[in-house]
């Protein structure tokens, strides 16, 4: 298994978003690609730096290897999020690459994942999904919006899926919803 260094500046507009420092490291969870945040800093309102070492396991592209976590101001609208790396290493110091992207994100005025409305995701809204999707009586009312987590345009199991891990604490919040793009 070979250990990565590395260090990223994630930068986004304090007007749309601000980091959730109480998630993980000062708002930055490992992804599933499973990257380890040693250092997290705090660059002033509309940035963070982050430093540590990690195992990638995974493709040999697009990889999830951290989750920033943001939460959405009062502004609706798209944003970008912007990712700055300084620096991706192998062990042997060699680097192994800059080539990374940012993000939109879009700020809407729901939960991803909350197909009943009720301002929160839970095991009720994967059962709502579910039944809607097996048509089940009585049939449940769901905000389709929020109900395809995947994105992919249509409900369906996968999505209920994709919330009951959620649910259960199997994945974290930013891998319920597929919003823009990914960093």
């Amino acid at each position: 298994m070979q250990i990565t260094n590395y260090e990223f500046v994630v930068s986004f507009d304090p007007n749309k978003l601000t980091l959730v420092t109480s998630q993980c490291n000062n708002g930055v969870c490992p992804g599933a690609n499973a990257l380890i945040s040693n250092q997290v800093y705090l660059s002033g309102s509309n940035a963070v730096k982050i430093i540590g070492t990690g195992a990638p396991i995974g493709p040999n592209n697009d990889l999830q290897l951290l989750i920033v976590n943001f939460k959405t101001r009062t502004t609706l609208g798209a944003t970008p999020v912007n990712l700055q790396t300084n620096s991706l290493l192998n062990t042997s110091g060699d680097n192994i690459g800059l080539n990374t992207r940012g993000a939109t994100v879009n700020v809407s005025s729901g939960i991803c994942g909350d197909a009943n409305g009720d301002v929160t995701v839970n095991i009720i809204d994967a059962l709502a999904v579910a039944r809607k999707v097996a048509g089940l009586p009585p049939p449940p009312t769901i905000e389709t919006t929020w109900a395809d987590v995947d994105k992919n345009g249509t409900i369906s199991i996968v999505d209920a899926l994709h919330v009951a891990r959620y649910a259960v604490g199997l994945v974290t919040p930013p891998e319920v919803c597929v919003i823009g793009t990914a960093l």
